[in-house]
């Protein structure tokens, strides 16, 4: 039932949704599952949809969901929220990412998406994010747990005795 004054449809275009992302407006987004939400300062909803499907692009990996890609974004908006010159680069370099794309680079196919990567690479917004995928991406438990990384065996007594010879996916010799 509409509440007053906003019909389905506006309801709809308002919210939006974009790769399994429902964006809730004032800066919120959240996995249509419920999975995970994140709250935006400086950057908009669609901006912050358009990073983390880049991010997805950067790093693809099935089994991980969108919850770590969210939280790189989030950390690119905070250091947003505290520095204009990454607030500029992010939004201009979002902007060029669209327009490379044909227009919603987070809607568009993988062939354009991948076309638009390649016509950003090098540049200082591409490698803005890509630091900050590396940084916070690959020192994320959660994601060292889903791609099957224990952590450092230094403190353990290294990986003689703990797992150097338990990779199931080499063929035997």
């Amino acid at each position: 039932m509409p509440t007053e004054g906003v019909d389905r449809r506006d309801f709809l275009i308002s919210t939006g949704a974009a790769a399994g992302i429902v964006i809730l407006g004032g800066g919120v987004m959240m996995a249509s599952d419920g999975a995970w939400a994140m709250t935006l300062s400086r950057l908009k909803p669609q901006q912050g949809a358009t990073l983390i499907r880049m991010a997805r692009d950067l790093y693809a990996y099935d089994a991980i969901d969108d919850g770590p890609y969210a939280k790189i974004v989030e950390a690119l908006d905070a250091e947003a929220a505290k520095d204009d010159k990454t607030l500029a680069l992010l939004t201009e370099g979002v902007k060029r990412l669209d327009d490379a794309a044909g227009g919603n680079y987070a809607g568009e196919d993988e062939a354009k998406r991948l076309a638009a990567l390649k016509a950003n690479a090098g540049s200082p917004f591409f490698q803005k994010v890509q630091g900050s995928m590396i940084n916070g991406f690959y020192n994320d438990h959660d994601v060292w747990a889903k791609l099957g990384y224990e952590g450092s065996s230094a403190e353990k007594g290294g990986y003689i005795h703990r797992g150097f010879d338990d990779i199931a996916w080499l063929p035997k010799s």
